[in-house]
This record gives structure tokens, C-alpha cells and sequence, in this order.
């Protein structure tokens, strides 16, 4: 999966696997993985409310 998202061009695309590596522990970080702020925002809000519903 990590390939695939290094070679995914697509914004979207990119996202839901960086989503999938995030559940699985494998994510790039942030800085690395999206150069758009909006983007990284929005994985800071994902993160945040995936952790929020497991109680850590």
C-alpha cells in the first residue's frame, strides 16, 4: 500500500490509502505525505476524531 500511495497522483485517492495505512499503523507522516495544509488539516481531524472513538 505504501507504494501505491507513493504513486498514486490522484488527492483523493491518495487520502483514503493514507487512511488505511493510519488504521494500520503504517502511515507516512503528515509533512511527508500531503503538501496541501487543507490536506493535512484534514488528516489531523480524521486522526483526532478516530482516536476520540476508540477512548485513547
Amino acid at each position: 500500500m505504501r507504494v501505491d500511495f507513493g504513486l498514486e497522483r490522484d488527492p483523493a485517492k491518495r487520502f483514503v490509502i493514507w487512511v488505511l495505512l493510519a488504521m494500520n499503523g503504517a502511515e507516512p507522516d503528515l509533512d511527508v505525505a500531503f503538501e496541501d495544509e487543507a490536506e493535512r488539516e484534514a488528516a489531523r481531524n480524521l486522526l483526532d476524531l478516530v482516536m476520540s472513538a476508540r477512548g485513547d
